[in-house]
């Protein structure tokens, strides 16, 4: 049973230097991936209620040239 495991050890351990690369861009791609959403949450934060503000006036802009 010892000799399995260290066995199997050996082998992930081979596959791990096999595969070495498709882990790395795989990870990498993952990390890229949340760090543009991180991004993208952050501007949305800062610019959404200025987003929601310019949206307000324009509409008001808009009402008020359709009603007069």
């Amino acid at each position: 049973m010892i000799v399995l495991s260290i066995l199997g050890g050996i082998f992930l351990v081979f596959l791990a230097f096999k595969f070495l690369s498709v882990i790395l861009g795989v990870l990498i791609s993952v990390g890229v991936l949340v760090l543009v959403g991180l991004i993208f949450a952050g501007i949305l934060t800062i610019l959404g209620p200025l987003l929601i503000l310019i949206l307000v006036i324009a509409g008001g802009i808009w009402l008020l040239k359709t009603i007069f």
